[in-house]
């Protein structure tokens, strides 16, 4: 689900994976080319204990045109639950935010089992140098921000079920 308007979002879904398995999801930054949808490449350009920046290139289709755009963030890590963004440099005026994980423990049947669930949620802030043009921009980035929190969400799951079945 999303909210909010005019560049200024908030997204949230309820994952079925402990809140180790979303972390691991959301900080796998050199592979989001293989989860989410829009994401051409992603790599981490600086490292250092829980600052990362990451470039990321997305692309996507717009009015039949194919638009890529690239994007560097500073990330910065608060283990176990909290991811701090902004962007340092891109296609982007402006982009920062941050991801919050709210584990959520479901009681079964058996008073001694509970499935893990976590709930994500991203804000963010979010402005193109589009012009005229920039209601469009926000309509597809929101159409996008509910895109990859569906994505994050089955891979998460997906993770989840591999953990599961190791004995």
């Amino acid at each position: 689900m999303i909210t909010g308007a005019g560049g200024n979002y908030i997204g949230w879904v309820l994952v079925a994976a402990s809140p180790e398995v979303a972390w691991s999801v959301l900080t796998d930054y050199e592979n989001f080319e293989q989860f989410l949808p829009t994401v051409a490449s992603s790599s981490v350009i600086e490292a250092d204990a829980s600052r990362k920046v990451v470039e990321q290139v997305d692309s996507r289709r717009v009015l039949m045109m194919e638009v890529e755009s690239t994007v560097r963030t500073e990330n910065i890590e608060q283990a176990p639950d909290r991811i701090y963004f902004q962007l340092v440099d891109g296609d982007l005026k402006t982009l920062q935010g941050y991801w919050k994980l709210y584990p959520i423990a479901i009681e079964t049947g058996n008073s001694q089992d509970q499935l893990p669930q976590v709930l994500v949620t991203q804000t963010v802030e979010a402005e193109a140098n589009a012009g005229l043009l920039e209601g469009m921009f926000h309509q597809v980035f929101a159409g996008s921000l509910s895109d990859n929190l569906r994505a994050i969400q089955q891979e998460a799951e997906r993770r989840s079920l591999c953990v599961d079945d190791i004995p």
